[in-house]
C-alpha cells in the first residue's frame, strides 16, 4: 500500500528524467550528486530495477556520470569532486552489483552500450 502511494507521488519516468540531468561541475547549473543519490535510492526502493530500466540508467545516466567523474580536474570544487566519487562508489556501483543478474538479458543491446 505504501509503495503504491509513493508511486503516485512521482512516476518512474520522471525519476529517470531527473537522473539523466548532468552532474554539477564547478559553477554549472546542474544536479548535485547528493540529490542524484537520493533519487536513485527512491527509484530502486519504490519501483525496483528491471532490465529495461537498468539499460536506460546505464545508457542515459550512469555512463555520462562516470565520464564526468573521470574528467574532473584540479580546478574543480573539491566538495563536488568528493560528492561525485561518493555517488559513483556508494550508489551507482553497488546498484550495478546488486542487479548484475540482469546483465545477461542486456546482451542483445550491447551495441547501445558500445556506442555510448
Amino acid at each position: 500500500r505504501m509503495r503504491g502511494i509513493l508511486q503516485n507521488l512521482l512516476s518512474e519516468s520522471d525519476l529517470l528524467d531527473v537522473l539523466r540531468l548532468p552532474l554539477a561541475r564547478g559553477r554549472q547549473v546542474a544536479l548535485h550528486p547528493v540529490h542524484k543519490e537520493a533519487v536513485l535510492m527512491y527509484l530502486e526502493s519504490v519501483y525496483g530495477v528491471s532490465a529495461s530500466s537498468l539499460l536506460t540508467l546505464l545508457t542515459s545516466a550512469f555512463l555520462a556520470d562516470m565520464k564526468t567523474t573521470l574528467h574532473l580536474s584540479q580546478g574543480d570544487d573539491p566538495v563536488i569532486c568528493c560528492a561525485l566519487n561518493r555517488y559513483i562508489c556508494c550508489s551507482v556501483l553497488p546498484l550495478l552489483s546488486r542487479h548484475a543478474h540482469l546483465f545477461p538479458s542486456l546482451l542483445s543491446h550491447i551495441h547501445l552500450l558500445n556506442d555510448t
